[in-house]
């Protein structure tokens, strides 16, 4: 029996070498986050060589590792996208189980768009040590925009959370930091679409692929900044927790797609694969210098911000003289919120985050209830000592796929463990 005992456990030490291997070869991979700018080159895509891969290609930049996360409305903002409304991009009538259900997804940055606030208006990265994208050097070289032109701009999509997005351009300080640059700049400079429709173009296998051109749908009603348009992603996923219906049809056969590698019947092909490409028209005031392009999307069905920012160099045209924007007002500031503490082990995902949020309320995100994190909540069981004004975390990491896989890991590792024992 002693030689199967040895033999017993080098079999052991064998498994959790690899599973020891197997986590850090995951913590060194950067996390895949959700969606991106690819046209203009963002910052991570120094020289501009990943906006011109095709397929999936465009996430080689690292950009989809950067995000807003754990953001919504403030209170006392109302709801400008309701259930019935023509840019509900995730849950409504037409893909809903119960009525009340898209309540879960309330406050949610794209529900009253503009009006939540990001962490930073070009992204976080969403794991240690959660560096903001504005200490990024930036761009080899930047885009160049005549002022009074017509240009395009494309992102991507990764993981579809619904919702919709705008363009703002900011001049860059005349230090050059770009940690300069401030959400308030760019909601002062935003770009108007120049044509009333959007290009949806699959580079599966070419980047020259033919376009589809479709009829966008934009609010502009009750958003923030006044009188500026959103665009609703024009890309369904199937919404509240992978249910089979479309909030809406897809505009193209087959431009749909929830997450990643999933494929169905009526999207047989990746969401990462699709391109969605508007036209944006830069204005003739703007003065010839530096800027950055700031593309924002706001979430539906997660409380996230997604924004990628490039640079841009405006050059002059021909005609009148420049003038600066006129300034944006400053938001509406809602009450500050408030959340009683409670005790880690009672502190448990809302049932609006039961499925997609499960692990975000205990180890190791140790501070779920106290205000930081929409997604938790107190048990009722649960001592609570006076409430405390929440600040926004720096932008703590966001669960992903590697969690799934590490845990999977372990599991096998479990089991095989109790065969050979």
């Amino acid at each position: 029996a002693e030689p199967k005992r040895e033999n017993t456990m080098s079999r052991r030490m064998s498994a959790t070498l690899l599973l020891t291997a197997t986590l850090l070869l995951l913590q060194a991979v950067p996390l895949s986050a959700h969606g991106a700018m690819v046209l203009p080159p963002p910052w991570q895509d120094v020289d501009g060589t990943y906006s011109q891969e095709r397929g999936d290609g465009w996430m080689g930049s690292g950009v989809t590792g950067y995000q807003n996360d754990g953001v919504l409305v403030p209170d006392g903002i109302p709801e400008i996208i309701g259930e019935e409304h023509e840019g509900r991009t995730w849950c409504n009538a037409a893909n809903r189980d119960f009525p009340g259900q898209c309540s879960f997804y309330a406050r949610h940055p794209w529900l009253s768009p503009g009006y939540a606030v990001p962490y930073s208006p070009c992204s976080i990265f969403e794991i240690e040590p959660h560096t903001d994208a504005r200490t990024l050097p930036g761009n080899a070289q930047p885009t160049r925009w005549a002022s009074g032109s017509t240009v395009e701009a494309e992102w991507a999509i990764y993981a579809n959370h619904g919702g919709g997005y705008q363009y703002r351009i900011c001049p860059l300080p005349a230090s050059g930091s770009r940690m300069g640059l401030t959400e308030g700049c760019f909601q002062e400079h935003v770009l108007d679409f120049a044509v009333p429709t959007v290009d949806l173009q699959n580079v599966k296998s070419s980047r020259t692929a033919p376009r589809y051109t479709v009829n966008a749908t934009r609010v502009v009603e009750g958003t923030w900044p006044p009188g500026r348009e959103w665009a609703t992603n024009p890309i369904p996923a199937f919404g509240p927790d992978g249910l089979s219906e479309f909030p809406f049809a897809p505009l193209v056969p087959g431009a749909c797609g929830t997450k990643g590698e999933t494929t169905t019947e009526e999207c047989p092909d990746r969401v990462m694969n699709w391109r969605i490409i508007d036209k944006l028209h830069v204005p003739s005031t703007l003065s010839p210098g530096k800027y950055v392009l700031s593309m924002r999307w706001d979430a539906e069905g997660t409380p996230q911000i997604w924004a990628a920012c490039s640079d841009i160099e405006i050059t002059p045209s021909v005609g009148a003289p420049a003038t600066p924007f006129p300034p944006a007002p400053a938001p509406p500031q809602a009450p500050p919120r408030s959340c009683g503490l409670c005790s880690c082990d009672a502190c448990t995902p809302t049932q609006a985050y039961s499925l997609w949020y499960s692990d975000w309320c205990g180890d190791p995100y140790q501070n779920g209830c106290d205000g930081t994190r929409p997604e938790c909540e107190c048990s009722t069981s649960a001592s609570a000592t006076p409430p405390v004004v929440a600040t926004p975390p720096p932008n703590p990491p966001s669960p992903s796929d590697v969690g799934a896989v590490v845990s999977g890991l372990r599991d096998c590792i479990n089991v095989c463990f109790k065969e050979m024992a």
